[in-house]
């Protein structure tokens, strides 16, 4: 018996929240790269806290599709891929 169903995805929405609504404010250093061994990598190549920045490996891609990459659990484990943000203090 034939039960394919005639699927159509959703029109697209405009975007009207930002990262940093998702954010938490009272997080501890630990998880900021600030003074870390990658700190003097990236600092130059990450400029806007509205962007989501990944570090691949050995360099700093800016996103531009204005959304956060899919997040993995293995994400920073082999340092691909890594999200980076930049709040107003920190990395």
């Amino acid at each position: 018996m034939d039960k394919t169903i005639d699927f159509k995805f959703p029109p697209k929405e405009k975007l009207k929240l930002t990262i940093h609504e998702f954010l938490d404010t009272d997080v501890s250093d630990s998880f900021y790269y600030n003074g870390k061994p990658l700190y003097e990598k990236i600092k130059d190549d990450i400029t806007s806290k509205d962007t989501v920045y990944q570090w691949r490996r050995q360099y700093v891609r800016e996103n531009k599709n204005n959304v956060c990459p899919t997040l993995t659990a293995n994400m920073g484990t082999g340092g691909h891929n890594v999200p980076i943000i930049k709040d107003d203090k920190r990395y």
